[in-house]
């Protein structure tokens, strides 16, 4: 497979001599150069026989896809509410629950084959885990600072300990 040197894809076709999500020639040459160079202009919306004005201006990509099958080929494959719905049911398998829950919002944030809208969720449910898990330690905390709560606690505790004897 060749990469792209223009959009810096894989090309899931071996021997291609254009790249299949850009278009840009993925052969060495002057004609190649001419190819790319005239695929970066129509981005950037130049002329031809005009120059970029920047690197940074010549290295920007705008690809916009124009359909939902280059969308789908570009960005993947959407999760479905029923993929979302089982995600969820893991929370309800004591222990391994949590921690698989957890690896599928961590790879579906920071994965690269997740749709932008799925990274944006799984960012979301990640920082809420967060601001949840923040809230939890400081209620713990004042609980356990409580005279009153620790009074009841050991007398629970103290029960517990002559019913077991």
């Amino acid at each position: 497979m060749d990469t792209c040197k223009i959009c810096g894809r894989k090309n899931p076709v071996e021997d291609a001599n254009f790249c299949y999500y850009c278009g840009a020639s993925l052969r060495d040459g002057e004609e190649g150069l001419a190819i790319n160079a005239s695929i970066i202009r129509e981005r950037l919306g130049l002329e031809l026989g005009t120059t970029a004005t920047s690197e940074e201006d010549s290295a920007q990509e705008a690809f916009v896809p124009r359909s939902d099958e280059e969308r789908m080929l570009l960005e993947g494959k959407p999760f479905s509410k029923w993929k979302w719905f089982g995600t969820f049911l893991l929370l309800f398998i004591p222990v391994y629950g949590w921690i698989a829950f957890l690896v599928v919002m961590f790879i579906s944030a920071f994965g690269t084959a997740a749709t932008s809208e799925r990274k944006e969720m799984a960012k979301g449910m990640l920082l809420f885990l967060a601001v949840f898990l923040v809230f939890m330690i400081i209620t713990m905390v004042q609980m356990f600072n409580n005279p009153e709560f620790m009074e009841y606690y050991n007398q629970l505790m103290e029960e517990a300990m002559s019913s077991e004897q």
